[in-house]
């Protein structure tokens, strides 16, 4: 387990964060120069916060209060760099064993051998950094990372100077790399697919301060509050206020109805008149004609709101379509109407076959609305 608690005053802001890592990959995710890396060389021992404790499996690698600051030789962390930092002069053999010193030469030939297969680079022992592809020396850069056994893998944007497809293989490898292995992984990025792709919990981070912290799936799908979202890039975040309660708790069934005409009811534990901000992730929402019927989960309670589709962009594998809420109440003037977007599978978009102006419903599953405070 790693445990990090650390206060660093900076120019701009001050960081501030706390979190344990336990065998799993822990995502910091947010933009850049909100300190992400700086808690990544904290970790390593690269760089002494001001303040704070970073414990691994109850040890202390730093420790203000008590003085004690191990030196990053001491912490064994593999860190791999956005510009994999392979030394040029050695090969690719030496590069990988550079940590092993301690070792006999039988057994760092023996670890050399099995990370080379292990990364699907054997064959190029003896080649040169400058004759490496970019996903070639970002492989190498890992497995000189794995090479001594560390405690902890700290793992700084390695893979965004690669295109799209190698890094999605590199993702992929990491995490298989993950499973078998077992160590508490921090990584760092500010692409959101890349974030869920590898990590097994997500923090967001914003000006040295950690907004949400949680699984993968649930803090895409509840940021928890309005930066969180923005930086996660959620669409369908609406400004509400509790008009109805129905309950007690966090399972009372609220009637919520937002500044632009979009009304449904969700669960959540508000009082009447409480400001809300409503959530819900395009991919969750599905479209039904007028007239026709919708099928929930077994015990689900699903929403239909009526709409106008205004919008239809191709994304490839899928479409996304736009819908103003048609709801009375926003046709005042004064107000515009709310725009839903809904996110369909290529197949399930010619199912239903939408078309730009057709009256349409929104159905929302209920357990898929998401709410939190509107400050």
């Amino acid at each position: 387990m790693l445990s990090v608690e650390i206060q660093h005053t900076l120019e701009d802001f001050t960081l501030d964060i706390a979190f344990d890592v336990g065998n799993e990959v822990l995502t910091l995710f947010g933009p850049s120069g909100a300190g992400k890396s700086m808690a990544v060389r904290c970790i390593a021992g690269l760089m002494r916060p001001d303040a704070g404790s970073i414990l691994h499996n109850g040890t202390a690698w730093l420790d203000r209060a008590a003085r004690i600051n191990l030196r990053p030789q001491a912490r064994r962390v593999g860190l791999v760099f956005q510009d994999y930092a392979l030394f040029p002069h050695l090969t690719v053999e030496q590069n990988i064993s550079f940590g092993l010193a301690g070792l006999s030469s039988e057994e760092r030939r023996g670890i050399v051998s099995s990370l080379m297969e292990e990364m699907h680079i054997r064959g190029l022992e003896g080649r040169y950094p400058d004759e490496l592809s970019g996903g070639q020396q970002q492989r190498v850069a890992l497995a000189r990372a794995l090479a001594p056994s560390p405690a902890v893998l700290l793992l700084d944007e390695p893979f965004s100077a690669v295109d799209v497809t190698v890094r999605t293989r590199l993702l992929r490898l990491v995490a298989d790399v993950q499973r078998r292995r077992g160590r508490p992984t921090v990584f760092i990025t500010h692409d959101l697919e890349d974030a869920f792709l590898l990590s097994d919990r997500i923090a967001v981070i914003e000006r040295g301060r950690i907004l949400r912290v949680g699984a993968a799936a649930e803090v895409f799908a509840a940021p928890g509050s309005h930066a969180a979202a923005r930086i996660l890039g959620t669409r369908n975040v609406f400004n509400s206020v509790v008009i109805d309660r129905a309950g007690e708790g966090p399972k009372a069934v609220l009637r919520l109805r937002s500044e632009g005409g979009l009304e449904l009811s969700a669960f959540g534990d508000y009082a009447l008149g409480a400001a809300v901000s409503i959530a819900v992730r395009p991919a969750l929402i599905d479209i039904v004609s007028s007239e026709g019927g919708v099928r929930s989960r077994a015990g689900a309670v699903t929403e239909l709101v009526p709409a106008l589709l205004t919008g239809v962009e191709s994304r490839g594998d899928r479409y996304t379509l736009r819908a103003r809420v048609a709801n009375s109440l926003s046709h005042g003037g004064e107000v515009d109407a709310d725009m839903v977007e809904v996110d369909l599978s290529a197949a399930a978009f010619e199912r239903r076959a939408p078309r730009l102006g057709e009256a349409v419903r929104l159905a929302i599953p209920r357990d898929a609305i998401h709410l939190f405070s509107n400050h």
